[in-house]
């Protein structure tokens, strides 16, 4: 192998690895394969049994609605990537090894994408994964290049081991990255804002109701990345509040205390220190600010029939019961008879196993319902 060669190779192979890791350095590898094998195009695309494939990286004839097109339909037409699945070694291969030109020409494939995207040529190679996955790299030509050589073909197969081992590398960063992409999902789900920063008060991380909570008049404001309190909010502080979170002398647990705002009543926030548990290669501690808009989250009709069996009405006076309605108001809003209400009332009793309002807005309120982010749940007092 020439010096030329063994400098591309090098090449590709850290680029291979930057991107098993940083999903985002994907973008450019396949021109950059594309380019070392004089191909005009090229694709790196992960295959599931009976699932669409996940395109990693393509060239421009390949990216875009043909990508899709291929995803939704033309995989399962792709004649030389069924054949190469099927041959019993799965390394380096040339199209026309697996399916003769003149076969070729005769397929669906070949009419209706391949021809389209200026594809005739093909050289790739088809390798096992984790979970039946398959990794699937191809270059191609158009049909007035040159077919691709033996030559070629053993230049791909030097670098299909490396290939391999970086999808596989990427499937295990994937799944230890699992459990933090579940915690952020389930941070996204509840109503309550998160916030996680620094010491400094740089935001790290912000959940949904925490980025819908900044959207709105309230008393906090990211300025240049950095979580600030409204001048106007009041003795209590926030910036000390996170500091001490810092302090292991003056941290005994989390700190709670109130924000007062322009308008509205005031936010309630909790503080708590966090240190990343060992192992991370990120350890940076960090304080959890939690905050809560009073009556800004309303308990989801839905969920509540769903958890406690109730019908659309009874549902409605639970959650203006849960948020501090009276009975005779829920009557005259939702313009029902004070002895309708009650009766919902008792329904309510019996199906959440309570016996006095007080307790049955406890189990509301620590239900999921209580929990749950809901972006646009209907007024409590509107009709049923």
């Amino acid at each position: 192998m020439g010096t030329v060669e063994e400098s591309q190779q090098a090449e590709l192979v850290c680029r291979l690895f930057e991107a098993a890791v940083e999903p985002q350095r994907w973008q450019g590898v396949s021109a950059q394969i594309a380019q070392a094998f004089d191909a005009g195009s090229g694709a790196l695309m992960v295959l599931r049994p009976r699932a669409a494939a996940t395109l990693l990286d393509a060239t421009g004839n390949f990216a875009g609605a043909p990508a899709l097109a291929y995803q939704q339909h033309y995989r399962r037409c792709d004649v030389w990537t069924e054949s190469a699945c099927l041959a019993a070694h799965r390394g380096a291969r040339i199209g026309a090894e697996l399916v003769p030109e003149r076969a070729f020409q005769r397929t669906e494939f070949y009419a209706d994408f391949c021809r389209p995207a200026g594809i005739y040529h093909a050289l790739g190679c088809v390798v096992q994964l984790p979970d039946d996955e398959l990794g699937l790299l191809a270059v191609h030509r158009a049909r007035a290049q040159r077919a691709f050589t033996q030559q070629d073909k053993q230049r791909l197969a030097r670098l299909v081991p490396y290939f391999e081992r970086a999808l596989a590398l990427r499937a295990t960063v994937r799944q230890a990255g699992l459990p933090e992409q579940c915690s952020m999902a389930a941070l996204d789900c509840i109503g309550a804002a998160v916030f996680l920063l620094d010491a400094q008060m740089r935001l790290l991380h912000a959940n949904a109701a925490a980025a819908a909570l900044l959207g709105r008049d309230s008393a906090l404001r990211l300025c240049g990345g950095i979580l600030l309190q409204d001048g106007a909010a009041g003795a209590q502080s926030l910036a000390r509040a996170v500091q001490a979170a810092f302090d292991p002398l003056r941290c005994a647990g989390p700190v709670s205390l109130q924000v007062a705002r322009r308008r509205g009543p005031p936010l309630l926030l909790a503080v708590a220190p966090y240190l990343p548990p060992a192992g991370l290669p990120w350890r940076q501690p960090c304080a959890i600010v939690m905050a809560c808009e009073p009556g800004a989250q309303r308990l989801s009709r839905t969920v509540l029939g769903q958890l406690f069996g109730l019908t659309p009405a009874e549902a409605g006076v639970a959650q203006a019961l849960a948020h501090g309605e009276a009975l005779d108001g829920i009557a005259g809003a939702l313009e029902i008879s004070p002895h309708t209400v009650k009766t919902h009332l008792q329904h309510l009793f019996r199906k959440t196993g309570t016996r006095r309002q007080g307790e049955l807005v406890a189990v509301l309120h620590g239900s999921p319902a209580g929990l749950l982010r809901n972006a646009a749940v209907p007024d409590a007092l509107s009709s049923v």
